[in-house]
This record gives C-alpha cells, structure tokens and sequence, in this order.
C-alpha cells in the first residue's frame, strides 16, 4: 500500500515533516509514479553513495536511511527529470558507495530553475542563526520581486539547513545551451541585484544534473553546537502549481 493509499485509508495517519517535504517536492517538480529518482549522500570523508528510487515510498525509506547514519552530512537528488533506465546501472532500493552520479547528459528535461542563497562563512560548518537570518531575508526580497514578476503560483521555497532555496516552475524542455545559458542570465542577474557581503546567490547551479537538497534532511556541516547548530531542511509551495515557458526568464 502505498504512502497516498494510506493517506486516503487512514485519515488519522500523521505524516513526518521529512514525508511531508518529499510529497511536496514532487509535487512541484511534476514527478511521476514511477519515474527514477536518484539519491546522493556525502558522509564527513566527502565520500559519495547513491540510491536510485521509483516510488515515493522507497524515496522516504531511503532518505531516512542515510538521514540516521552520523556519519551522513548531507543528502541530496536531482531535481530535473532523468532517463527512465538510469536505476539499472546499480539497481534500485539500495546506498552503494562510490557510485556514479548522473551527469548532465543524463537528464532527459529541465523542469524548474533552481536559486540558492548560501550564508558566507567558512567551508564545512554549519551556519550561524545571524548568518542564515542574512540568507533568509535576501531570499524574501528575491521571492518577491520574482513574484511581482512571473506570480508566485510558479515559486516554491526550501530551507536548505544554512540557507534558504527557490525554485521556479518551468514547462518540461529537453537540455539545450539555449536554455543553460538563459539560466545562467538569469543567475547572474539575480546575484548582482540580491547577493550582499554576508549572502551568496549561487551562479553555479545552472547545469541540469545539479543537485539539491532531498528535502526533509538534515544538514551535519561541523561539530554540531549552540552557535552553529544542524538542522533539518523542509520544502514548501502552493497547492496548485503553475508552470511557466523558459522564454518567460
């Protein structure tokens, strides 16, 4: 039975937040039942595992896997559409180490475009709550303005553990240097308007395999203390979700 099946079966079910933030986030991405999902984990060597899913499900099962190992410091997916038979290169329902991850010839359409704003500090510590404040409010002043220019029925939001994340919902397109290099205009153009000294929009993240938080973790950067804690990542958008055509950035 499925986790929608008991959903419907069992009202009193109560959802977990990472449950939650996965049924959300594929809602948004316009994932399919049955559509391949892979999975990334990074552990505190920075030494990579990967996952490959079909069902919302195993995607919960899995993340939540890695999501208890201590040694886990991240978890994140892919949020563009991949080849259907990518799962058969290890299989599916299982972590392997040291597994290939999909490159951007693996993606079969661009679906969203994906803004991250990172608070600047040091590499592998977690964020501040002055720092991640910093990268919150320039994500608001980001949100809105996006908003006020496309509507905000095609924007969702993501608490990436030190930061914030958005993404904007695009009609699916298969990968083109046209459609990088408007994201990448994009990008830039919103970097140059909402960066600051404290908070960075990443221009990096334009390529089509690039991944993102498997929202509903958490993120272990550092010694886990009062001044720069770890924290779980969540995803939130709108009940109904209006894509838009690329041309429109």
């Amino acid at each position: 039975m499925s986790m929608r099946d008991r959903n419907v079966t069992d009202p009193a079910r109560t959802f977990t937040s990472l449950e939650i933030s996965v049924i959300k986030s594929r809602a948004f991405f316009g994932v399919a039942d049955d559509e391949t999902i892979e999975l990334t984990a990074f552990d505190t060597r920075k030494k990579v595992s990967v996952a490959y899913v079909r069902s919302l499900d195993e995607q919960v099962r899995l993340m939540v896997e890695a999501d208890r190992r201590a040694d886990v410091t991240g978890v994140y997916s892919c949020f563009n559409e991949l080849h259907p038979g990518l799962f058969a290169r290890i299989g599916e329902g299982k972590w392997i180490p040291f597994a290939s991850r999909a490159s951007d010839n693996d993606v079969v359409r661009v679906r969203a475009v994906y803004l991250d704003f990172d608070a600047v500090r040091p590499r592998d510590i977690s964020a501040s709550d002055g720092e991640k404040r910093a990268a919150y409010d320039a994500s608001l002043a980001c949100e809105q303005w996006l908003a006020s220019e496309l509507g905000n029925d095609c924007l969702a939001r993501g608490d990436s553990g030190n930061g914030y994340s958005l993404f904007i919902a695009v009609d699916p397109v298969p990968p083109s240097d046209t459609s990088r290099a408007r994201i990448e205009r994009l990008l830039k153009a919103l970097s140059a308007k909402f960066s600051t000294d404290r908070v960075k929009v990443d221009q990096t993240v334009s390529n089509p395999a690039r991944l993102c938080p498997a929202f509903g973790t958490v993120k272990r950067k550092g010694v886990d203390c009062a001044e720069r804690p770890h924290r779980g990542t969540f995803f939130i958008c709108r009940p109904i979700v209006r894509r838009i055509p690329i041309e429109a950035l």
